[in-house]
């Protein structure tokens, strides 16, 4: 298969090397469970094609973590298969070959390497258009750095979607189905103030195999000067194993306006 651009795989170990040629590859999602070192060494021996990247399991797991009385039971129990280090991430992502991403889409579990993790996404990625971030705690006391983790973000002056997963033991989405639009709120507004001069236009947040999103609108010069809510966004998305494409039009601005 000479001309394959996208690849796919789930729920399968990384085939032999004479399978298939990967280097003319514009897109890979990858289940990093199954990615044995045939995998690594061909993703090191690839040329830089690659538009867009997507290392994480399939959403039903982020179900299954968020259904748990507790994310790190949950992957204690699994004997930490079901997600990657964040040093064995950063391995991956440290690569040549994906100097040119424009979407990127992770998942992992946080370690000692943590407050490298999101810096060196932006500085290996100055090009990202759309970011997806699935991040795990690794103690049950851990609360997410939401503002931290933002704030380094807001570098990235490409970036038009942003999709975040930072749940804690805490959170008070993950037992409260009642008042969590309200919580989505206050999160997006945070994270559209840190991007108030971007090209930022939509802000996801996921809540068991949903994504709630929430859209920007933008003075010609970019300042932003509407954020607002679609209902019709937040859509379960149960085994569907690749994220949503970004919409190319926004939805009506009416739709549950957060602030004008």
């Amino acid at each position: 298969m000479p001309a394959l651009q996208n690849v796919e795989m789930a729920f399968m170990k990384w085939p032999p090397e004479s399978s298939f040629d990967i280097e003319d590859l514009s897109s890979m999602r990858l289940s990093l469970r199954k990615l044995d070192n045939a995998g690594y060494h061909a993703l090191w021996s690839r040329k830089d094609s690659t538009d867009e990247l997507s290392l994480r399991e399939t959403l039903w797991i982020c179900w299954i973590l968020e259904r748990s009385h507790s994310t790190l039971e949950a992957i204690t129990r699994s004997n930490r298969t079901l997600l990657l280090s964040g040093t064995d991430l950063l391995r991956i992502l440290d690569i040549r070959s994906f100097v040119a991403l424009e979407r990127l889409e992770i998942m992992y579990q946080v370690d000692s390497n943590d407050p490298r993790m999101i810096e060196s996404v932006v500085g290996m990625f100055p090009q990202l258009r759309v970011l997806e971030i699935h991040r795990y705690p690794s103690h049950d006391n851990e609360r997410a750095p939401m503002n931290e983790i933002v704030t380094m973000l807001s570098r990235l002056k490409e970036l038009h979607v942003l999709r975040l997963n930072l749940p804690s033991p805490y959170h008070p989405l993950r037992h409260v189905k009642t008042g969590r639009h309200r919580v989505f709120e206050k999160q997006a507004q945070i994270v559209a103030d840190v991007f108030r001069l971007s090209q930022l236009c939509e802000i996801a947040f996921l809540h068991e195999n949903s994504w709630a999103t929430f859209y920007i609108d933008r003075h010609p010069r970019g300042s932003m000067t509407n954020l607002f809510y679609d209902k019709s966004s937040h859509r379960r998305e149960f085994l569907y194993v690749a994220s949503p494409t970004p919409r190319s039009s926004r939805p009506n601005p009416t739709i549950s306006a957060v602030r004008k």
